[in-house]
């Protein structure tokens, strides 16, 4: 009799096609909600709890502390924006305490 081929293991098989096709498409998508994000009608508490859940997908626009920060602010309400604007902010804690 001829050599019985290895049956699929589809679970392999939909964790691969996941890894090569639907990773980089969900990475894309949280990186776009990323850089949409601002804190709007959010408390202060949700933007930054938001901010920091898709801070991971976006981390080639926000490599330095200093970009971090900035963009955290830019999502702020413009009054906000103005109060900091007046402080000295290095880190993104800092940005933090000051909102």
């Amino acid at each position: 009799m001829g050599k019985r081929a290895n049956p699929v293991d589809l679970n392999k098989l939909c964790k691969k096609f996941n890894e090569k096709f639907l990773l980089p498409l969900i990475q894309e998508k949280r990186e776009n909600d990323f850089i949409r994000l601002h804190r709007g009608t959010l408390s202060v508490a949700k933007y930054q709890s938001q901010f920091t859940k898709l801070l991971k997908f976006a981390q080639k626009l926000v490599a330095t502390e200093r970009k971090r920060v900035r963009r955290f602010v830019q999502g702020l309400d413009v009054d906000i924006q103005e109060v900091l604007a007046t402080t000295q902010i290095n880190t993104f804690m800092e940005a933090l305490e000051k909102v």
